[in-house]
């Protein structure tokens, strides 16, 4: 079984509170130590169990995977009950901030 398989609401909630980032849209999976290959199969999974839309995009010579600014609502309902406070700005694209 590899780490997809066991890719929960909860342990989804936990990978982003460790790897995710606002970017300027959208929010990012920062997945630099993983493979191409294994950054396209979490990439399905974040498509197909929990209906996200993302994109693999190329950062420091690495995949990383983005989610669309469409998605951050549905990856918000995902997590939000596994969300520990003071992590919610991670989820919010700078592009959104106020100054």
């Amino acid at each position: 079984m590899d780490v997809a398989d066991r890719l929960t609401p909860l342990a989804l909630a936990v990978w982003f509170m460790d790897d995710g980032a606002a970017d300027f849209a959208g929010v990012t999976f920062q997945t630099h130590n993983f493979s191409s290959e294994e950054v396209r199969r979490l990439d399905g999974v974040l498509r197909e169990r929990f209906d996200l839309v993302t994109s693999i995009r190329s950062n420091r010579g690495r995949d990383i995977i983005y989610v669309k600014a469409s998605s951050i609502d549905r990856l918000e309902e995902v997590i939000r009950p596994h969300l520990l406070r003071g992590f919610e700005y991670k989820l919010k694209p700078r592009r959104a901030r106020t100054p």
